[in-house]
């Protein structure tokens, strides 16, 4: 099987600027086409300049729209939100940003509904194995422990600090 030709610089800013009309990618992930494609760094940083000057790319705003889905349709939380823009590349003052926009009454919402199902799925009968799993299925989640208490102490199961 034969390797594909590298793109030239006017070919992958061509297919960059069609991919970035479509929907949102930060200027990492494009890097990362660019490097496949054979472009040298200097090569993508001209067509980065190009993508950011003229709109196409901009990383503050997919870290917003990035945080904002994965939070609501994913039902992700804080942490796992931060990792994922972490390895997008995606700096520490925008992860930052992007997360503020959410309080933990809202990350609370989202969790609220997650833990009833598991509380329903779960065979124990024991109250604290049941927490104890709970808070293991949200940790893994990316909910912070601050996130998970509120959301177990607005449910009928009591939740205390030194059960988990």
């Amino acid at each position: 099987m034969e390797k594909k030709p590298a793109l030239d610089k006017e070919q992958a800013l061509r297919r960059l600027t069609a991919l970035c009309a479509k929907s949102e990618h930060c200027s990492h992930d494009l890097r990362q086409k660019m490097w496949q494609w054979g472009l040298s760094d200097g090569q993508q940083q001209e067509v980065i300049d190009y993508l950011e000057s003229h709109d196409f790319v901009n990383d503050r705003r997919y870290a917003m729209a990035f945080a904002k889905d994965k939070m609501r349709y994913d039902k992700w939380g804080p942490r796992k939100i931060e990792q994922a823009m972490m390895a997008k590349g995606i700096g520490a003052e925008l992860r930052k940003e992007a997360l503020i926009q959410f309080d933990d009454e809202e990350f609370a919402d989202v969790l609220r509904p997650l833990i009833e199902n598991k509380r329903k799925s779960l065979a124990t009968s024991d109250p604290r194995q049941r927490q104890q799993k709970i808070m293991q299925y949200a940790l893994g989640r990316g909910f912070t422990y601050g996130i998970i208490k509120l959301c177990m102490e607005t449910l009928d199961d009591s939740f205390d600090e030194d059960d988990v």
